[in-house]
Formats: C-alpha cells, sequence, structure tokens
C-alpha cells in the first residue's frame, strides 16, 4: 500500500476507539477518522496529540481517495504550516456534528482540518460548507463530486 500513496492523497480510517466509533454513529458512516499524505511515510493530521506531521497510520486504514490533478500539494502545506500546524485537536468542536457549540478558530478536528487544507490547495471541496460541520465519511462518500477518486478500499 505504501509504494501506492502520492502526496495529497486522502487516508479514509474506520472507528478504533470510543470517539470514533461516537463520530460514526452521529454521522452514518463507517469512517471516522481522516489524513492527508504529504509524503512517503508522513501525514498531516488532526490526532488527539495535536495538529501536526505524523507518521502515517495504518490500522483501521479503510479507504484512500486522490484529489484531482489540479491539487497543489504544495499550496496546501503552505496554509498548513501557516495557519494550522501546532494547533490542539478540537474534541469540542466534534460536538458541533451534534449542532452543539461554537466554531474555534485555534482548534481543529480531522475533516475540518483537511476541508481547509484542500481548499488551500485548489480544490473547492465541500463548496459552501461550514468546516467544522463536514464529517471523515463524506470524503469517502461525496468528495468523487469534486473530482477526486478512490484509489484503495478494504472491501
Amino acid at each position: 500500500m505504501t509504494t501506492r500513496l502520492q502526496p495529497g492523497d486522502c487516508l479514509i480510517y474506520r472507528p478504533s476507539g470510543w470517539i470514533g466509533r461516537l463520530i460514526a454513529l452521529k454521522t452514518w458512516s463507517p469512517y471516522s477518522h481522516v489524513e492527508m499524505a504529504i509524503r512517503q511515510g508522513k501525514t498531516i493530521a488532526a490526532r488527539e496529540e495535536g495538529v501536526n506531521y505524523y507518521d502515517t497510520r495504518w490500522d483501521h486504514l479503510g479507504m484512500v481517495v486522490r484529489p484531482p490533478s489540479t491539487f497543489n500539494i504544495m499550496d496546501a502545506l503552505d496554509w498548513f504550516d501557516d495557519n494550522a500546524c501546532g494547533q490542539k485537536y478540537d474534541l469540542w468542536g466534534l460536538f458541533r456534528f451534534f449542532t452543539v457549540g461554537k466554531p474555534s478558530l485555534d482548534k481543529q478536528f480531522c475533516s475540518e482540518l483537511l476541508k481547509r487544507a484542500y481548499r488551500a490547495g485548489g480544490v473547492p471541496i465541500f463548496n459552501g460548507q461550514d468546516a467544522d460541520l463536514v464529517p471523515p465519511g463524506w470524503f469517502a462518500t461525496m468528495a468523487g463530486g469534486y473530482g477526486f477518486t478512490t484509489v484503495w478500499t478494504d472491501r
């Protein structure tokens, strides 16, 4: 699988803990987490430790979708470095899925982060949707409408 990943690929994960199961249940999706591949063995992600560069996770990987060729990974990473890297994980922001709470500008969760990063790279994914309300499963079910293609699935 590692040789097939390209910079910009969206890695979509199945739930692995109680928070993931809660997200999947609330959003009626088998998926609960997303990360973006940036180079061999590295991703950008919002994990419990915070928003940062991480080693690629392979456990619970359920799908990989690739952005359209117009996606500019360097613009996305410039945005990430300038605006997101180092922020805290927005655990409380997840409650916006339950229509509770306000948007946070200094913390992010996974799908919120990736929506903004792909947009910074030139792909208007989920255009018109509040980033705080985009669930991870949308990357599996709706990203195709924005030019993403499925390159791998565990099914």
